[in-house]
């Protein structure tokens, strides 16, 4: 079995992603995504397409308020789509704030 060595924790965090990056010949390229997992060190999405390793790449999402640079650390190819692992440039403490309290039950109120 192997380990988890993650630095921070993942959320499962739904929801659409957009992407863009300088290709090879240093062309603009866009892609739109599903968002799968986030946590404070980097995020894993689903794309239409692969995007190369160390690419830097900037990251919006909106519905968890995010826009951040981010180097594509594993891309993989699974049913005609690319999930693609990106570690942001610098951990993000805010977000790891907010998905820390997303994470903790509501407390109970008995009356």
């Amino acid at each position: 079995m192997s380990r988890d060595l993650r630095r921070h924790p993942r959320t499962r965090s739904p929801g659409t992603i957009r992407l863009g990056w300088q290709d090879a010949s240093g062309s603009p390229r866009f892609a739109r995504g599903r968002c799968l997992d986030v946590s404070a060190s980097g995020i894993r999405v689903e794309v239409p397409e692969p995007i190369p390793l160390h690419s830097c790449v900037f990251v919006s999402a909106e519905n968890i308020n995010l826009s951040v640079n981010a180097s594509i650390r594993h891309v993989s190819r699974v049913d005609g789509k690319y999930l693609i692992g990106m570690e942001f440039s610098c951990p993000l403490k805010a977000l790891a704030d907010r998905l820390a309290q997303e994470r903790q039950p509501e407390p109970v109120h008995r009356s």
